[in-house]
Parts: C-alpha cells; sequence; structure tokens
C-alpha cells in the first residue's frame, strides 16, 4: 500500500535529493511536484528487527513562522499538523510506516533538503 501511495503522490515529480541529517535509521527523499510550487517529502525508518522509530525536526518553512502541512500516512490517510519555528516535528515507526509531508516549496524548504 505504502509503494501505491508514494506512486501516486510523486507521478511527475522531480527528485530534489535525499536528506542527510535525518536520525540513524531514518530516511528521506525530497520531491518537488510538477506545479513546481509545492514539494514533498517521504520519510520512513528501517531497523533490522523492523521496529525501528525516531523522531526527527523536519525543516518545511523559514524559521520563525509556523502553518500547517498535510501529513499521509502509508495507506494514503491525509491529516493536518502544524508547525512551529519553520519546523515540523515527525515521529515515525516501523519500517512500514510511510510518511509523505507535504510542503510550500520555497527557498530556505528546498535548501533543507540538499
Amino acid at each position: 500500500m505504502a509503494v501505491a501511495t508514494m506512486t501516486r503522490l510523486l507521478d511527475t515529480s522531480t527528485t530534489l535529493g535525499a536528506l542527510t541529517q535525518t536520525p540513524i535509521g531514518t530516511y528521506g527523499y525530497a520531491f518537488e511536484l510538477a506545479d513546481q510550487v509545492h514539494t514533498v517529502t517521504a520519510l520512513w525508518t528501517h531497523n533490522a528487527a523492523f521496529s525501528a522509530s525516531a523522531t526527527y525536526q523536519l525543516q518545511v518553512d523559514s524559521p520563525g513562522t509556523s502553518g500547517s502541512v498535510v501529513v499521509i500516512d502509508a495507506m494514503g490517510n491525509a491529516s493536518t499538523a502544524s508547525y512551529l519555528n519553520g519546523a515540523l516535528t515527525v515521529n515515525s515507526h516501523r519500517d512500514a510506516d510511510l510518511r509523505a509531508i507535504g510542503e510550500r516549496c520555497g527557498a530556505n524548504a528546498i535548501a533543507a533538503h540538499t
């Protein structure tokens, strides 16, 4: 289900690259959507026992800003999450718990993914 969800979300997107400052066992990739206004960040955790979990601060906007983003779980369920000071706290659990975070695409958001 996670692969189908990500395929639907990322169709016609362009990769911005891997997130490089994630906790051990946490992985992420950022994509710019075809509208060239929005980005999607896919985050997941993994370890040999398939029991990984991590809390991660994902920079989604400029420091000092607050707002909301859409979070989509591995089953395709969307919810809204608030961020403060430009960062969203993401709790990822289990290998299959893939998260997609849709965010505004600006210079600071893109820089956070390089």
